[in-house]
């Protein structure tokens, strides 16, 4: 379990700033060539099948945002749900069991999104990772 000390809650728009810098300090990290401008992170918290309440996590650690995570569900589907996890924890918070955590968080809520919305559909769980990064 991640450091007690650490504040979950859920994503909020006025988190948009502190986001687009933990993915900034991930990507100079990381290297996967994805950059998310501020507006593309209010688009994505603007998504009508998005639940912020539900489907997003923030974790914060008094001074800024430390990780933040997201689930997505599809809303219409025709043969297959696919339920998306996007998920990061700023490099100089990595190795503390947060991303486990958030993961194990996202999972629970995708199975709950996807037999909530499509119980009758096959699922797909989609988590994002890049080959050259540990």
């Amino acid at each position: 379990m991640p450091d007690p000390d650490l504040t979950w809650r859920s994503l909020e728009p006025a988190d948009v700033p502190d986001y687009a810098e933990l993915l900034a300090a991930a990507e100079a990290v990381d290297q996967t060539g994805e950059h998310y401008a501020e507006a593309d992170l209010q688009q994505q918290m603007q998504d009508d099948s998005l639940d912020l309440a539900l489907d997003t996590w923030a974790l914060l650690d008094g001074s800024g945002l430390v990780a933040a995570g997201a689930v997505l569900g599809a809303v219409e589907v025709w043969d297959v749900h696919t339920v998306h996890c996007f998920g990061v924890v700023h490099p100089g918070h990595r190795g503390r069991g947060i991303g486990r955590e958030l993961l194990g968080r996202q999972l629970d809520r995708a199975a709950q999104l996807h037999a909530a919305r499509h119980p009758r559909h096959p699922a797909r769980l989609a988590v994002g990772v890049f080959d050259h990064n540990t």
